[in-house]
């Protein structure tokens, strides 16, 4: 049976307009040590490895867009930020989830990074 840690919004009435979650299996979920739900877009769990000293963290994020105000776009790096800084050298982590990034089609340039079959102008 899986089990769902969520981070959004938990008002009634709320728009459900943000909101991240992990689903995990029963294997994944014995291996986690913590999760802490940081905002409605950040959301980390912290799991045990076969390595004894290294912790992997797994922070799930639905990014602001650019049409987000600088506050809301300063405020979402700076808390992930935080979230990269306070890890331990020797420990993974993975950051992971959606990003709001618009490509386009054009990839002159970027080849190596991007595939040519996205739509409409990148940004």
């Amino acid at each position: 049976m899986a089990t769902i840690i969520y981070s959004g919004h938990q008002e009634d009435g709320a728009p459900h307009t943000e909101g991240v979650a992990f689903m995990l299996t029963s294997e994944s979920r014995r291996a986690m040590i913590s999760w802490e739900p940081i905002n409605s877009r950040i959301i980390i769990a912290r799991f045990r490895t076969r390595h004894q000293k290294i912790t992997a963290h797994i922070i799930w994020c639905y990014a602001v867009t650019n049409a987000s105000s600088e506050e809301d776009k300063d405020d979402f790096y700076h808390a992930l930020t935080e979230i990269v800084d306070k890890a331990k050298e020797k420990d993974l982590i993975m950051i992971v989830g959606g990003y709001n990034a618009k490509i386009g089609g054009n990839n002159r340039g970027y080849e190596q990074v991007m595939g040519k079959h996205g739509l409409g102008a990148m940004n």
